[in-house]
């Protein structure tokens, strides 16, 4: 791609949430409670826009458990190198409320010395993961030093419903604050990626200057496992993710005790707030499994010797119009059968793959089950083919990264014709 005869990107700085390979193990090793699917999302676009140019570089700040709860007080800064990409984490106090400060802090240093490294190249595009504050004010900082560079803002959540379950005064405090430091901010990125349509009201984004990106996956992912059933005892029904009883948990592990299957078990992976519940049903009921935590390698190898993979989020919260959930596309490229709830922010098409519940109760849950079970076995698989499909030829890394670009340098061509 090409702007005025010169090749536009030249230049990548990626800045977001991520932890490279090495330093992803040496935080499981430590505790750290990291955002799994985010880092996945993150590890997919940096590595298919590596491709474009000689030299990615990635500024990242983690998100993890803030202390007491989190093991750390201070994270520490972490450098990296994955081929062509160079990756820094830097160091902030991680403490509630006073992380974002550090982090900003921490952030704007490492952006300014990268700037004056890089302040005479053209053709710069700056991704930025995720519409959090120390990001967002990155993008005045580069502004000011290379004030055409084009800046897009992928927008996997919106503002307004990160903290949507802390109804306490501070928790509302700080959720009204973000919002409008994210409102004034906004002005200093050019161009928005959305998980969901509807996004683009909240956001009031103008027009041209936002696409829709609801998910990518990379189908390459799936040539480093064994994707063939094993011979196995007992049907198996897995949900991976956050253990979390807003997240229909509970509305899950009672609909299958409900409907009482036969040689059947649910297998559960992740940690949340619902972990003592099911550790408690478990110990009740052999055929109910809490798997843990553990690596994304072993559960993904683990989804593929399942008969059905779940997601109980319920639709009723007014955030899922605004998200279409990672999980979603992960589940579907397995070629196993998909099981989850009428999402808003899942666009109908996913639907003609899925198996939907309509009725979001544990009842609900107990029906689909028992009828998912009493379908023939050839015409599940079949239907969880065309997914796995569907996802390969309209959703996979390389075509979606495609579009993000294209879209970044018709936003460089509107800089051009001001």
């Amino acid at each position: 791609m090409s702007t005025n005869g010169k090749k536009f990107p030249q230049k990548i700085l990626f800045i977001g949430t991520y932890a490279g390979k090495d330093y992803l193990s040496v935080l499981h090793q430590q505790s750290y409670y990291i955002q799994m699917a985010a880092n996945q999302t993150e590890a997919y676009y940096i590595t298919e826009l590596a491709k474009y140019v000689a030299q990615l570089d990635v500024i990242s700040a983690l998100v993890t458990v803030p202390y007491p709860h989190g093991k750390k007080l201070y994270v520490k800064r972490n450098q990296e190198t994955n081929g062509n990409c160079k990756i820094e984490n830097v160091s902030f106090i991680n403490f509630p409320v006073i992380s974002v400060a550090s982090q900003t802090i921490a952030m704007q240093t490492s952006i300014r010395k990268w700037m004056k490294k890089n302040q005479t190249d053209e053709g710069l595009l700056v991704v930025i993961y995720a519409m959090r504050i120390p990001f967002l004010k990155c993008s005045k900082v580069i502004k000011k030093y290379i004030p055409d560079a084009v800046i897009v803002n992928v927008v996997p959540d919106l503002p307004l419903y990160t903290r949507m379950y802390d109804k306490s005064l501070t928790g509302r405090i700080i959720t009204y604050f973000n919002q409008r430091m994210t409102a004034r901010l906004q002005k200093h990125v050019d161009g928005f990626v959305l998980y969901a349509e509807k996004m683009k009201d909240v956001l009031k984004c103008k027009e041209d200057h936002w696409i829709v990106v609801e998910g990518l996956f990379d189908k390459r992912k799936n040539q480093n496992f064994d994707t063939g059933s094993k011979r196995k005892d007992q049907q198996i029904v897995l949900y991976a993710g956050s253990l979390e009883e807003q997240y229909g948990l509970s509305l899950l592990v009672e609909g299958f005790l409900r409907a009482k299957l036969p040689n059947t078990s649910l297998h559960l992976y992740g940690e949340g707030n619902y972990i003592k519940e099911i550790i408690k049903y478990s110990q009740e009921c052999p055929n109910i499994r809490y798997c843990g935590m553990v690596p994304p390698e072993e559960v993904r190898r683990n989804m593929y010797q399942a008969d059905l993979l779940v997601n109980p989020r319920p639709s009723k919260e007014a955030f899922t119009k605004f998200s279409c959930p990672s999980k979603t596309l992960e589940y579907m490229s397995t070629g196993k059968p998909v099981m989850m709830t009428r999402l808003g922010g899942v666009p109908e098409e996913y639907f003609q793959y899925i198996y939907a519940v309509e009725d979001e109760t544990a009842a609900g849950f107990a029906k689909e089950l028992i009828q998912f079970f009493q379908l023939p076995k050839e015409s599940r698989e079949e239907r969880a083919k065309k997914g796995q499909q569907f996802i390969y030829e309209k959703k996979d890394v390389g075509i979606q990264i495609k579009r993000v670009l294209e879209f970044s340098h018709m936003l460089r061509q509107l800089q051009d014709d001001k």
